[in-house]
């Protein structure tokens, strides 16, 4: 039952992080381009 619900919480952080990390790099990308 623990692994069962440590992977749900990692499949419903794992999108939230991914989107964070990817903002992050356009955040970066953004400020060497101007």
């Amino acid at each position: 039952v623990h692994e069962q619900l440590g992977g749900l919480i990692i499949e419903a952080l794992l999108p939230i992080a991914v989107e964070s990390i990817a903002r992050a790099i356009k955040k970066k990308k953004a400020k060497k381009g101007s």
